[in-house]
C-alpha cells in the first residue's frame, strides 16, 4: 500500500529560510547589534535541510518497499546546489586573480579545493577560529555549513535505507536514537572539542534529525486544529527570537544552546503542515518568500564579498561601506538566481541525468584543475610588475615557524622547551615572552644579544598578551595558562635577571576577559588588561627581575605589502595608510596610561614609534621605501637587523 505524504509546495519554509540567512547576513556584516547571534541562521537552515530530506527519502522507500534511488536523489542535490556553488568559486578565484596577492592568493585556491570535495569543515576545524581567530582572512569560511550538509546528504540515504532494511517496524524510534546519541556528543565535545563540535557533522547531525522528526509527527497526527497550528507557530518564532536576542558570541554553541533555533524552527514548520497559522501566512507573503528563493546566491556570496571589501578597505571598512556591500549581495544574488540557479532546475534528471553528471565532473575537474595550477605555482606571481612583485613579497617576509618556541600551555616549562637566543655559548640571562609581535621581532632580539655577548630565551604564543591573569575568549583557558606557565620558570631560574615583554597589545581593547567562555564588553577588557599589567610587573619586579618592555607598532589601515603593490603610486598609498601619531596615542592611551602608572619598576621601553613617527605627525608604513611590516601590523623580518640597532639605541644607558 503506497502511503501519501504530498511534496506540496510550502512557501512558508522559503520564508523561514530569509529569515535564517538575513540573520547570517546582518552578523557577518555587522550591521547591527542585535545581530550578535546571527550565526543561529545556520541551524534554522539545517533543520529544514533536515526536514525535506527525510520527508523525499522516507516517502521513496514507504513507496517502494525500503527502495531508495540513490542516483536520483544525489543528482538532484548536484542539480540544485553545483551551478551555484560553480558560478560562487569561479567569480571568487577571478576576484582573488586581480585582488590577492600570490601568498593570499594560494590560500584562496586551497579552500577552494576542500570547498569542492565538500571538506572544508574538516579543514577550517583544523585552521580556523569562526569566533575570532583567523577567520577574517578565510575567504570561503561559510562553506563549512554546505560541507556538512552535504556531508549529511551524502549519508542520509544510506542511514534512511538501513533503518528500513534492518529496523522497519522501529523505524522512528531508531531514527530518533541516532539524533539523541548525535546530541549528546555535542553536549560532551562543546566542552571539551569546542571547533570540532562546531564544525563537523556528527555533532550537528542531531539538527537535521530533528527537521526529519517533523514528518512523523505529521504523519501521526494527520490533521492539526487552527488553535494547535497557531499555538505551535507563535511559540517557536518566541523561542527562535528569545534564542537571537539573548545569545552573543559568549554562548558555547552548539551545546545546550542550539536547542532553542532548532526547536522553535521545528515548530515553525510542523505549524504550517497542516492548517497554518498566522507566522505561516506571514512568512508565505512575496518578500520572504523571494529573498527565501535567493537565500542560497545570498550565503553562497555574501561571505566572499565581505571579505574581500574588507581587505581591500581595512579599517576604512566602515558601517557605510559594510551596508553599500550587504546590498551589492542583493544584486549579484538576484542576478545568479536567474541566470544560474533557476536555469539549471529546469534540466531534468529523468531524461538527462549524463548531462546532469558531465556537467558536475566538468565543473569539479575545472575548478580543481585551475586551484591545483595556482597552488603548485605559488600564486601566479606573474601577474604583477617587477616593482609590484617586490613589495608584494613582504607579505611571506615573515619568520619560519616555529614550534619549537610555542610548547605545550598545560605542561610545565624546562629550559629545554625554550628557543635560545644570542650567543649560545653564554648562560642565558634574558628572557622574551609575547605573542606574534614578538615572533616577528625574535630575529632582532636574537641579533642584538649576539652583538652584546649575551644569552636569551625565547617563546611565544600567537595572539595571547605576555601577562598573567587574563585569558581570550573561545580559548579554553590556552594563553592564562601558557603566561602561568612562562611566569612559574621565570621565577625559579635565577639566572634569568632579564625580562622583556612584547606584543601588539591591541587585545586589550576588544579581547581581553577573565572567563574564556564570555566575551567581555571593551570597557571590561580595557580594566583587565590594567590589573594583569600592573599584576605581572609587581610580581616580575618582586622577584628580582629588571622588566623592559616592547611597544605597541603604530600599524597601518590596512595590509602594506598589498595595498602598496596594487597601487599606481605606491608613495602616495603608503601616506593614505599610515596613522597620524595622534590617531596611534589614541588607540593606545590604554598602553601608555598603564606604562606610567608602573613606570618606578620598569627598566626600560622599546618603543617603535619613536622610530616610525619621528616628526610627530605621521607614522610611516614604509622603511626606504619598501613595506615595514608583513602585513597591516607586523614587522617584516627582513628588517630584523634594523630593529636590532633601535633595541640598542633605545636602551643604551639603561642597562
Amino acid at each position: 500500500m503506497k502511503i501519501d505524504l504530498p511534496m506540496r509546495y510550502r512557501a512558508d519554509i522559503d520564508g523561514l529560510r530569509s529569515v535564517a540567512v538575513l540573520l547570517v547576513l546582518v552578523f557577518h556584516f555587522k550591521i547591527l547589534d542585535l545581530g550578535k547571534a546571527g550565526f543561529l541562521g545556520v541551524d534554522i537552515f539545517f533543520v529544514i535541510s533536515g526536514y525535506l530530506i527525510t520527508k523525499i527519502l522516507y516517502t521513496q522507500a514507504l513507496n517502494n518497499h525500503g527502495k531508495i534511488d540513490f542516483a536520483k536523489f544525489y543528482l538532484a542535490r548536484i542539480r540544485r546546489l553545483a551551478p551555484a556553488l560553480f558560478a560562487t568559486l569561479a567569480l571568487t578565484l577571478i576576484a582573488g586573480y586581480f585582488l590577492l596577492l600570490p601568498e593570499h592568493f594560494s590560500s584562496l585556491a586551497k579552500e577552494v579545493i576542500f570547498t569542492q570535495v565538500y571538506a572544508s569543515n574538516i579543514y577550517y576545524w583544523q585552521t580556523i577560529n569562526y569566533f575570532g581567530l583567523q577567520a577574517d582572512s578565510a575567504i570561503l569560511l561559510h562553506t563549512w555549513s554546505l560541507a556538512v550538509e552535504e556531508q549529511f546528504y551524502l549519508f542520509f540515504p544510506l542511514f534512511i535505507f538501513a533503518l528500513f532494511l534492518f529496523f522497519r517496524r522501529h523505524f522512528w524510534s531508531a531514527f530518533a536514537l541516532a539524533g539523541a546519541c548525535s546530541f549528546l556528543l555535542n553536549i560532551y565535545f562543546v566542552n571539551v572539542k569546542p571547533e570540532a563540535t562546531f564544525y563537523l557533522m556528527p555533532t550537528r547531525a542531531w539538527e537535521f534529525i530533528v527537521g526529519g522528526l517533523i514528518v512523523f509527527f505529521a504523519q501521526r497526527r494527520k490533521a492539526i486544529t487552527a488553535f494547535e497550528s497557531e499555538t505551535c507557530a507563535v511559540a517557536g518564532a518566541i523561542v527562535i527570537a528569545a534564542a537571537v536576542i539573548f545569545y552573543s558570541e559568549n554562548v558555547q554553541f552548539p551545546g545546550y544552546y542550539a536547542l532553542l533555533p532548532t526547536i522553535g524552527t521545528a515548530l515553525v514548520i510542523y505549524a504550517g503542515t497542516c492548517q497554518g497559522s498566522s507566522i505561516t501566512r506571514l512568512l508565505s507573503t512575496r518578500l520572504p518568500v523571494y529573498i527565501g528563493k535567493l537565500s542560497y546566491s545570498l550565503y553562497l556570496v555574501h561571505w566572499p564579498i565581505n571579505i574581500f571589501a574588507a581587505y581591500q578597505l581595512g579599517a576604512d571598512y566602515t558601517v557605510e561601506w559594510r551596508i553599500t556591500f550587504f546590498l551589492l549581495t542583493f544584486l549579484i544574488s538576484i542576478m545568479m538566481f536567474h541566470w544560474v540557479e533557476h536555469p539549471t532546475r529546469k534540466v531534468s534528471i529523468e531524461t538527462h541525468p549524463q548531462r546532469v553528471a558531465w556537467g558536475y565532473v566538468t565543473g569539479l575537474a575545472c575548478t580543481i584543475i585551475f586551484s591545483a595550477t595556482v597552488l603548485t605555482q605559488n600564486g601566479l606571481p606573474s601577474r604583477l610588475t617587477d616593482t609590484a612583485r617586490q613589495l608584494a613579497n613582504y607579505s611571506s617576509d615573515t619568520p619560519p615557524d616555529m614550534p619549537e618556541c610555542q610548547p605545550d600551555a598545560t605542561s610545565e616549562l624546562r629550559r629545554e622547551d625554550f628557543c635560545q637566543v644570542g650567543d649560545a655559548a653564554q648562560d642565558p640571562s634574558w628572557i622574551m615572552l609575547g605573542d606574534s609581535h614578538a615572533w616577528a621581532l625574535k630575529r632582532a632580539f636574537d641579533i642584538w644579544l649576539k652583538g652584546r655577548g649575551e644569552s636569551g630565551l625565547f617563546i611565544f604564543r600567537h595572539s595571547c598578551p605576555p601577562l598573567v591573569g587574563l585569558s581570550l575568549f573561545k580559548e579554553k583557558g590556552r594563553c592564562r595558562q601558557f603566561n602561568e606557565r612562562a611566569y612559574a620558570y621565570i621565577y625559579t631560574d635565577k639566572s634569568i635577571r632579564n625580562v622583556v615583554l612584547a606584543s601588539t597589545w591591541i587585545q586589550a581593547r576588544r579581547a581581553l576577559t577573565l572567563d574564556s567562555d564570555r566575551k567581555a564588553e571593551p570597557g571590561e577588557s580595557l580594566a583587565i588588561f590594567s590589573s594583569a599589567f600592573t599584576q605581572s610587573i609587581d610580581t616580575l619586579h618582586s622577584k628580582g627581575k629588571h622588566i623592559y618592555i616592547w611597544g605597541p607598532v603604530p600599524g597601518a589601515k590596512g595590509n602594506v605589502p598589498l595595498r602598496l603593490a596594487k597601487a599606481a603610486n605606491p608613495e602616495t598609498e603608503a601616506e593614505n595608510l599610515a596613522f597620524t601619531f595622534s590617531e596611534y596615542q589614541q588607540r593606545y592611551d590604554f598602553f601608555y596610561d598603564a606604562v606610567e602608572f608602573s613606570k618606578k619598576k620598569i627598566s626600560g621601553i622599546i618603543n617603535p614609534s619613536r622610530e616610525l613617527c619621528r616628526n610627530g605627525e605621521v607614522c610611516r608604513v614604509t622603511i626606504n621605501n619598501l613595506p615595514a611590516y608583513s602585513d597591516g601590523d607586523h614587522l617584516a623580518y627582513s628588517w630584523s637587523n634594523y630593529w636590532a640597532n633601535v633595541i640598542e639605541d633605545q636602551l643604551s644607558g639603561k642597562l
